[in-house]
């Protein structure tokens, strides 16, 4: 057994997912009970961190990726909402990534695949449901798919005309 220990401004920390390369994450929480915190554990314990205007953050899971998802709390509508992590982009509230015309409002991201397909909780018509989101391929791999393709069948369009050609001699 080994103690991961605690964020520093926060005594109490549970661990709710791991993943295959044996990164961590959860919540760091104050004595009250009141303030969350999310955190990563890679051998040393990292906060996440909070969104502006929100007082509260926890971890769910992680991919292999490094991906994480969980959930953050908006005082001022007392709710809590869905979020994603990276080391890239830092922290985001799903909910900004969802059309608004959708009727949804993400509150816990519960697992991430390595194909970053994100399940979770929400509500929607005043209901709760799972959802799962599935990112959209990035415009630039869009392109270069396209373009490998082009090229593949380019290619085999050539291969095809120098038969045809030695056929005919």
């Amino acid at each position: 057994m080994h103690d991961l220990g605690t964020l520093a401004s926060l005594p109490n920390s549970q661990g709710l997912g791991i993943n295959a390369g044996g990164a961590i994450v959860g919540f760091g929480v104050d004595s009250s009970g009141n303030l969350y915190h999310a955190f990563l554990y890679d051998g040393t314990m990292h906060d996440l961190g909070i969104l502006p205007g929100r007082t509260s953050t926890s971890a769910h899971a992680i991919n292999s990726f490094g991906q994480i998802v969980g959930n953050t709390f908006t005082p001022l509508a007392s709710n809590w909402h869905a979020t994603y992590y990276d080391s890239v982009r830092g922290m985001l509230d799903l909910n900004t990534v969802i059309p608004p015309s959708s009727g949804w409002e993400l509150q816990q991201g519960d697992a991430i695949n390595d194909y970053g397909q994100i399940m979770g909780t929400g509500l929607i018509g005043g209901q709760t449901h799972t959802f799962l989101l599935t990112p959209l391929p990035e415009p630039s791999t869009l392109a270069l798919g396209l373009i490998g393709f082009m090229t593949l069948f380019g290619y085999r369009a050539l291969q095809r005309r120098s038969r045809c050609v030695r056929c005919a001699s």
